[in-house]
């Protein structure tokens, strides 16, 4: 494994979110290591997100796990009716390998920040990239100005705190 942090990635959603964005590519610029479980690989049913995951998994530029303890996960799944399987894999994933956990799933969030783990969401990504020199001033405008017309459930508070932020106010 490397030696750069590791960034668990919780949810299609983010993937979603990271590929209809165009910011897949850019992502893995990062100074992380993403990983994720199959059961999160799983949930991509749409032939070009698929691809490009799958395209993003050959190269090295995200691990994904398939060794998860299945009994600890079901056991999280009975405890946590409102996680799905693949956020009790992340979950069981995040107790094995340290990192932060990346999800935009509130269940999960909660649940995660309830056992001390690090939550993080799309914005600390867009923001990560524009403090890491990866994206310009304009491009994360742009991306934070796109991200509410892809994905309606978007914090738009804190977007506009993260674009005040960028803007230096």
């Amino acid at each position: 494994m490397s030696t750069k942090p590791c960034v668990v990635i919780k949810d299609a959603c983010i993937l979603f979110d990271l590929i209809d964005l165009d910011l897949l590519e850019t992502f893995y610029l990062l100074e992380v290591t993403p990983v994720t479980t199959g059961f999160v690989v799983s949930e991509v049913l749409d032939e070009t997100q698929a691809k490009l995951l799958a395209e993003g998994i050959k190269a090295g530029k995200l691990t994904v796990y398939n060794d998860g303890d299945v009994t600890k996960i079901i056991a999280l799944s009975v405890e946590h009716v409102g996680l799905s399987f693949a956020d009790c894999s992340v979950l069981e994933l995040s107790f094995r390998v340290p990192g932060l956990i990346l999800s935009a799933d509130k269940s999960l969030r909660n649940e995660a920040k309830r056992r001390g783990l690090v939550v993080k969401g799309l914005l600390w990504v867009i923001n990560q990239l524009f403090e890491n020199g990866i994206l310009s001033k304009e491009e994360s405008l742009a991306k934070l100005e796109q991200y509410p017309l892809i994905n309606p459930r978007t914090p738009k508070k804190d977007i506009q705190l993260l674009k005040d932020k960028i803007n230096g106010l």
